[in-house]
């Protein structure tokens, strides 16, 4: 199945990576970013593979990469 959309914000991003918090860890090792309030990413996502978690009593941080080449 497809699991329910986990809402989170951009901590940092470069060109092959991003990390985002969470209220908790991602479910899968791969999942999709949008940038809706970014007018020239909206209605667009990126692939993305968690790398690193870094979990806390209040967030999870999760170290992501993903490809430009393709």
């Amino acid at each position: 199945g497809i699991d329910p959309p986990v809402l989170g914000y951009c901590r940092d991003v470069s060109a092959g990576g991003l990390c985002v918090v969470l209220a908790g860890p991602p479910a899968t090792k791969y999942f999709y970013a949008a940038f809706d309030s970014i007018a020239e990413t909206a209605n667009h996502a990126i692939l993305a593979r968690t790398m690193r978690v870094q979990t806390t009593t209040t967030e999870c941080a999760c170290g992501a990469i993903f490809r430009t080449d393709l």
